[in-house]
């Protein structure tokens, strides 16, 4: 065991970060205000904000950077409560009708019709989990009669025969005539509670949209047991120890930084000392003698790339030392059951302890130098990771890149209205869209909000049955709650451009860095320059080949992508594809010929200056 993996996981991964008191103030960064506003607007949002905070009781909490998460989740809790609170008024007028007509006409002409509705109930259920929803089914209905419009009047014409079919059996029934009173009744409870819903939920997205006010001061604080988890949480910038999910980021462990794009080493030969200074004819044998190269020591040296980034200037820039461990590292197998420790992972060790591993590689835990560039009020993030070692007397520095770019809007907050009377109809609208599926369910929501605590409860004593017994739990995070809206965009054009600006600034500097340390220790640099050259056009042409797409078939930053067979009805697309990709391997290609030829002159540089 190593002394760092213990250091992290022991002596800090499991306890509270010491000294993380109130959360300091963050300003209402684009991620932060999307978030809040669509919380309220979308159950969707809600239902999946509200269960990525409440997944785990023991598993790591990947941090979302420049997104206020406290303020996320307070926001997220207050419009679950609404709901809750909508769901129970239904359920109190379902309940009442169904009492009512009972009390009118007895048990069983009540319920076949209850019968048959609560089929179609769980069959829109289901439906709307698929993603379809009554707006998907109108639009895939659309795109199957537009070929066939004789189809769609044959359907339309036996649609409305079954309705009024339907109808005049209904209404030919004593029974049913004297119920549509109580029906009626019972459906325009629920369409006001619909429509007042829709209504409050809307002008709450608006407000925190267009709010100038610190959008925590808007909601309620969060729960206490969510708040204690969200503490280490409440600067991200401040983290600096991540605890990743090892059975499902194998790809790429930097969790929460988004999409991986590019990577890129230098090797330099610490054994080589730089020439001496030429001399003339008077002075033959001096050409050729080089100094003797000092000791390179790997803190020093990321100390220098650390003070080469402060002083670049940059704005929106962040630098510092972040370490990476798998979460299913176990911190002691040989110990008790009861002596396990049951907490989640820290998000902070000591400065010593990370500084301790930057010279090491290990297969649980990694320390990198990061440095991350913040555009666009936080909607898009771009990082560079970089890493040094020294193996049998080369010196190699390696970096890895990674983007994250802004949450899109989704359609509610993007479209919200901006008039009282356009508020009023689009409410209206809502409510008669939704009032039969909300009031249908609302006994079944009612009862899963009420026994939300048990399941809470139920999960972590299972978690921590599962580290008692030694399993193999795993306390890494998969993804951050930003990676997770931001899967299947593509980068747009000015973000790539950001993108190629900043990290040409950055590896430029780290470049010059590298070469004035090495240099003060008699290090011969004379390649370095031309090998960044060369880095920084193979970059480029990698990022102008293919579009940056967030995600694969996992979640922002796996990039495995299933292989799908094309069929013989697509031989287009499969020709298009097949052109796509030879295009880009010709590009690849291409960089790596044009970085080889710069090494090559480098180096033929190198050995012109030494004879």
């Amino acid at each position: 065991m190593h002394a760092e993996i213990a250091s992290g996981f022991a002596a800090a991964g499991f306890r509270k970060a010491a000294g993380a008191g109130t959360w300091p103030a963050y300003p209402n960064t684009n991620p932060t205000r999307i978030l809040c506003a669509a919380v309220h607007a979308d159950d969707g949002w809600c239902g999946f904000v509200n269960w990525w905070f409440r997944r785990s009781a023991y598993r790591a909490m990947t941090p979302s950077y420049r997104t206020d998460m406290a303020t996320v989740a307070a926001h997220s809790h207050a419009s679950r409560h609404r709901q809750a609170v909508r769901d129970a008024v239904l359920a109190a007028v379902l309940i009442t009708t169904v009492f009512v007509l009972v009390r009118r006409h007895g048990v069983w002409p009540v319920l076949a019709p209850t019968a048959v509705v609560a089929a179609g109930a769980v069959a829109g259920g289901i439906t709307t989990r698929k993603g379809a929803g009554w707006s998907g089914l109108w639009h895939r209905l659309r795109q199957r009669y537009r070929a066939n419009p004789v189809q769609m009047a044959q359907e339309a014409t036996l649609f409305a025969f079954v309705v009024v079919l339907g109808t005049w059996f209904a209404l030919s029934e004593p029974a049913v005539v004297s119920a549509l009173p109580v029906l009626g009744f019972g459906a325009l409870a629920a369409f006001v509670v619909a429509t007042v819903d829709a209504g409050i939920a809307r002008a709450w997205a608006r407000i925190v949209r267009d709010s100038q006010r610190p959008l925590r001061d808007l909601a309620p604080s969060p729960p206490r047991w969510l708040a204690d988890r969200l503490e280490p949480l409440a600067c991200p910038e401040d983290v600096n120890f991540f605890v990743y999910h090892g059975s499902h980021r194998f790809n790429h462990t930097l969790v929460g930084n988004g999409e991986f794009v590019h990577d890129w080493q230098i090797s330099v030969d610490i054994g080589q000392g730089k020439l001496k200074k030429p001399g003339t004819f008077d002075e033959p044998g001096t050409f050729e003698e080089r100094e003797k190269p000092k000791l390179v020591d790997i803190r020093e040296l990321h100390e220098a790339l650390r003070a080469s980034a402060a002083r670049a200037g940059i704005p929106g820039l962040w630098y510092g030392y972040r370490t990476y461990a798998d979460g299913r590292f176990r911190l002691d197998d040989g110990a008790r059951p009861d002596d396990r420790p049951c907490e989640p992972p820290a998000t902070r060790v000591s400065r010593a302890d990370r500084l301790d591993s930057l010279g090491r590689a290990d297969a649980q835990q990694r320390t990198y130098l990061c440095m991350q560039i913040a555009n666009w009020n936080g909607d898009l993030m771009v990082t560079l990771f970089v890493r040094a070692e020294v193996i049998a007397g080369i010196l190699y520095l390696y970096s890895k890149v990674y983007v994250l770019p802004g949450i899109e809007e989704p359609t509610l907050v993007r479209e919200l209205p901006r008039h009282l009377p356009e508020a009023l109809g689009l409410a209206m609208v809502t409510g008669c869209r939704r009032f039969i599926p909300l009031v249908l369910w609302s006994p079944l929501r009612s009862l899963a909000f009420l026994a939300d605590p048990v399941r809470r409860w139920a999960k972590r004593e299972y978690e921590r049955y599962m580290i008692r017994r030694g399993s193999h739990f795993d306390f890494g995070g998969r993804w951050s709650l930003r990676e997770h809206f931001v899967f299947g965009q593509e980068l747009e054009f000015n973000a790539r451009d950001d993108l190629m600006r900043d990290l040409y600034v950055l590896e430029s500097r780290l470049a010059k860095a590298l070469k004035d340390h090495l240099d003060k220790l008699d290090i011969d640099t004379s390649a370095i320059e031309k090998t960044v050259m060369a880095i920084i056009v193979a970059q480029q042409m990698t990022f102008n080949a293919k579009n940056i797409k967030i995600g694969g078939d996992g979640r922002a930053g796996d990039t495995v992508h299933n292989f799908v067979e094309p069929s013989s009805t697509s031989a287009a697309s499969a020709n298009t594809a097949a052109s796509a990709a030879a295009s880009t391997a010709t590009a690849a290609q291409a960089a790596q010929a044009a970085a080889a030829a710069a090494v090559a002159g480098a180096a033929a540089g190198s050995t012109t200056t030494g004879s």
